[in-house]
């Protein structure tokens, strides 16, 4: 019946589209918690919420900090671990890349490898950053190890 009417009334048969729900936080707001979040990249959600509701008074949960910086493309992400590089190790990496630039045929017989790693039970002892896909490289996003060999 609700259907005939729209369509005999409106002529449609969907609904028209509303304002859905009002927004706890503002842009403003948002921008308030990507500056909360860069001071901070491997804080969990749940501290990003204390932090916030501390800073603002307002409550807001962890999966509403979470959905925010979703959809200003930032999520949590595995940082990258490297071995900090001196000035020396960047210019024999640079050096090798112009040796070997010209290669054509040979690259074929390179295998790159990539190892993936899971956990079932518990934690897996990696740390998490809060960036963007972009953000990968940036000094604050990666954790430098030193190899003993």
């Amino acid at each position: 019946m609700r259907i005939w009417k729209q369509w005999t009334g409106e002529h449609r048969i969907t609904r028209k589209p509303g304002n859905g729900r009002r927004k706890v936080t503002s842009t403003r707001d948002d921008r308030h918690l990507l500056l909360i979040v860069v001071n901070d990249r491997s804080a969990s959600y749940r501290q990003l919420a204390a932090r916030w509701s501390t800073a603002t008074g307002v409550l807001m949960s962890a999966s509403l900090i979470r959905r925010r910086l979703l959809h200003r493309g930032l999520r949590s992400r595995v940082s990258l671990y490297r071995i900090p590089l001196t000035e020396n190790h960047r210019r024999l990496r640079l050096q090798w890349t112009h040796e070997h630039g010209a290669w054509q045929v040979d690259w074929q017989q390179v295998v790159f490898s990539d190892e993936s790693r899971f956990s079932l039970w518990g934690h897996d002892g990696r740390i998490h950053v809060i960036r963007s896909a972009a953000e990968r490289c940036l000094p604050e996003c990666v954790i430098e190890r030193h190899i003993m060999a």
